[in-house]
């Protein structure tokens, strides 16, 4: 029960984005990829919240919102160093299904009806993640002018999960290409 009501309330909130074709058109829990964060919360909330996922300074940072939020169990907001109008550069949202059967039906449903809704297409990729190397992923994707949506399932491989602290998540990823080339710059 608690899954349809997930699926029905995410294909209610796609469903005012019928013509969206740019990155900055998709909200995630009312926020988009161009935005400034600070039209959702302060400065203050931005820095004590700020994910140490590096020892030093990067490009980019990522900080954890997990406040007022009607869908999601979380959201991971990249933001660029030194941008005082803190724009949001991508956007993920996370959910923690039971089991991966649960998370590819989720996954599987939302991106139909998600289909079904808007003039975008998703493709299925899976593959063995990047970092976690043992760990297979399940996405879909749709590529829109100035980045790409994506739904992910990610299930650890025990062997991932005794090495990192790692939690099994189903993601709803609104991600900018600024984003995707820092990643593929190997996070620098």
């Amino acid at each position: 029960m608690k899954r349809f009501f997930l699926i029905l309330i995410l294909t209610l909130s796609f469903q005012t984005l019928a013509k969206a074709d740019d990155i900055g058109d998709f909200e995630i829990e009312g926020m988009s990829v161009g935005e400034s964060l600070l039209n959702h919360i302060s400065v203050e909330k931005i820095e004590n919240n700020i994910i140490p996922y590096f020892k030093d300074k990067r490009k980019y940072y990522i900080m954890r919102y997990v406040e007022n939020l009607n869908l999601y169990d979380d959201l991971e907001i990249y933001l660029k160093s030194d941008d005082n109008d803190y724009i949001i550069k991508s956007i993920s949202a996370g959910l923690y299904p039971d089991n991966l059967k649960e998370c590819l039906k989720s996954k599987d449903d939302i991106v139909r009806n998600i289909n079904s809704s808007l003039t975008i297409e998703f493709k299925e990729s899976n593959y063995n993640h990047h970092y976690y190397k043992n760990t297979v992923t399940y996405n879909s994707v749709a590529t829109v002018k100035g980045g790409y949506f994506r739904i992910q399932c990610i299930y650890f491989d025990l062997k991932d999960k005794a090495k990192h602290d790692v939690k099994d998540n189903l993601s709803i990823v609104s991600k900018s290409n600024e984003i995707e080339k820092w990643f593929e710059s190997n996070y620098e």
